[in-house]
């Protein structure tokens, strides 16, 4: 608990130190770039994780990976003050929150869409339009594929679930058969 506030409050800092609305997104992106170099380095992780390497090297460190990375100065700055506080190991959170703020900022929400076979990028833009209707906010979709559905699609949306799948169809035409 005490680290997700203290997350919050990090990504909300972030969140204010990026000037202008437009610039949000790519702060957002710099800040997943830094963070996949982690996910796929464990090694890199462990480093600036452990205390017995002296702090001026994970900050020179830092400094050549963000540039290699072509990470803005906001957000490079941003990661040097995590460094320095000790909570580079808290950026997966911080990040998380980070996307959920830029939403609600831009007014959009994210939603989770699984289908039984991949989405053309015409349908998904009808999907996301109609998916925005009900939400009444531009609608950013994730999708994935999950063949296990059969076919059509389950979509969650700020924790409400629409089950358009199948599966969950036969499901129903199963329990009524059953009942009678």
């Amino acid at each position: 608990m005490i680290a997700a506030g203290l997350s919050k409050r990090y990504a909300r800092a972030l969140v204010e130190a990026v000037a202008e609305p437009r610039d949000l997104e790519a702060a957002g992106q710099d800040l997943l770039a830094f963070l996949q170099l982690l996910r796929d380095h464990r090694d890199l992780r462990a480093l600036f994780a452990n205390p017995g390497v002296q702090r001026r090297d994970k900050e020179a460190l830092l400094n050549r990976l963000t540039a290699a990375l072509g990470i803005g100065s906001v957000v490079v700055a941003f990661l040097a003050l995590l460094l320095g506080k000790g909570r580079l190991g808290h950026l997966e959170i911080i990040a998380r929150i980070y996307q959920d703020l830029v939403d609600e900022r831009l007014g959009r929400v994210r939603a989770e869409v699984a289908t039984a076979a991949p989405l053309d990028d015409a349908m998904q833009r009808r999907l996301a339009q109609r998916l925005a209707a009900v939400a009444g906010k531009q609608v950013v979709l994730e999708t994935t594929v999950d063949p296990g559905l059969l076919g059509g699609m389950v979509a969650r949306i700020q924790g409400t679930v629409y089950d358009g799948s199948l599966r969950a169809q036969l499901a129903r035409l199963r329990e009524q058969l059953v009942r009678g």
